[in-house]
């Protein structure tokens, strides 16, 4: 029995080291009433993103899509070349809005507009062509406003410019990373609500989205690193930097390797 179960663990480890990290970080730093603060998400996400892959020491391809290469055409492209059992990591950080009848507590990508109506697409839809593709893990951060006017609020309050650093010693993204199965879903703002961001002083960027990397790091340093732990620590840092006016939401659908055995 004993056997069986070191066997067990050994055959998780290796199939772990196989896997690959895809990433997507997508950003609108063209839209002028944004761009100074995506443009701090895009590089804040982007060079999380890059040590955390190092620091786990597995395949990773991290693409990008700023400024003229955003568009949902690039996301789907990106979505048609996962492969199973793939780690997944989407980033979106822009306008957001809330269609109509929409009765889930996701926001809408909006990328064209015609005939003065936005032409939009639902993170619902996106998150389910992701999962058509049977990703080992995936995660879906989302700093956008999630109301039915389309800017992203700015607002003044100072916030630290916090990313993962490459050096640090953080045994808690194995077990957050390559031990955890399943889907987790975030967004900056609750149903009818805007996302803030900073784009004024020297410590710019979105609430959200710094103290998601703050939660984590922090997180990150436990073996025994928790998701849940992670995104409600994002939450009540969030509201109170934002006195009470940001509310974020998230879903987790996963079963964690360690709590199976």
């Amino acid at each position: 029995m004993i056997w069986f179960l070191a066997a067990l663990c050994t055959c998780l480890s290796l199939h772990a080291e196989q896997s690959t990290i895809r990433a997507l970080v997508a950003c609108d730093t063209t839209s002028k009433d944004i761009k100074i603060g995506t443009e701090l998400d895009y590089m804040r996400i982007k060079k999380s993103f890059l040590h955390i892959a190092q620091q786990l020491k597995i395949p990773t391809k991290i693409q990008t899509l700023a400024g003229k290469r955003f568009s949902i055409h690039k996301i789907k492209e990106w979505i048609s070349d996962l492969q199973p059992s793939d780690i997944v990591l989407f980033y979106y950080s822009g306008h957001g809005l809330r269609p109509r009848n929409h009765d889930d507590p996701w926001p809408a990508i909006p990328y064209a507009k015609k005939r003065r109506k936005y032409i939009f697409s639902p993170i619902s839809s996106l998150k389910k062509a992701i999962c058509r593709k049977n990703p080992r893990f995936a995660l879906f951060l989302l700093d956008c406003c999630n109301n039915s006017s389309i800017p992203k609020s700015a607002s003044s309050l100072p916030i630290n410019p916090f990313y993962i650093p490459k050096k640090s010693r953080l045994p808690g993204l194995r077990p957050l990373f390559l031990e955890t199965r399943g889907i987790i879903t975030a967004c900056a703002a609750a149903p009818g609500e805007a996302a803030l961001a900073v784009i004024g002083g020297r410590r710019q960027g979105s609430i959200f989205s710094v103290h998601f990397i703050q939660a984590l790091l922090a997180e990150g340093q436990k073996n025994l690193a928790s998701w849940k732990t992670i995104l409600d620590n994002t939450c009540a840092f969030s509201q109170r930097r934002s006195e009470g006016r940001q509310h974020p939401v998230y879903s987790i659908e996963t079963v964690e390797s360690r709590q199976e055995n």
